[in-house]
């Protein structure tokens, strides 16, 4: 089994568990509208790993040169980000607080992702 396979079998954490068992609560675009349950979420990571848009690692310092930020930088915002699950109130982002997971325990996960537009040009 290789290392990428070991970190996807790796225990659900809840999280991906949600997507999986629940369903999104706002859809991510066409192929996962609102509610759509990721059953093939595991595969999806595995392609977009193998395709160069994802990492999944057991350390933030990987995560922080795969993204291209600095580690310390990148440290101290999951630091205060999980005060603020600890405190179940993010001032941060202002995320709802049904939503607040602490960032703790590996594999961690990272996604390169980019935002289009749509519309009629000039």
């Amino acid at each position: 089994m290789s290392l990428i396979d070991g970190l996807i079998n790796t225990k659900l954490r809840s999280i991906k568990r949600s997507f999986i068992e629940k369903g999104l609560i706002r859809g991510a675009d066409s192929h996962y509208p609102v509610a759509t349950r990721m059953t093939d979420l595991d595969e999806y990571l595995r392609k977009e790993i193998q395709n160069g848009k994802a990492v999944i690692s057991r350390s933030w310092e990987e995560i922080a040169v795969w993204i291209g930020a600095d580690y310390e930088t990148l440290n101290d915002t999951i630091n205060q980000y999980n005060g603020c699950c600890a405190q179940h109130q993010d001032d941060l982002c202002y995320k709802d607080r049904r939503f607040l997971q602490p960032l703790q325990t590996p594999p961690f996960y990272a996604l390169r992702c980019c935002q289009a537009q749509s519309g009629v040009s000039r």
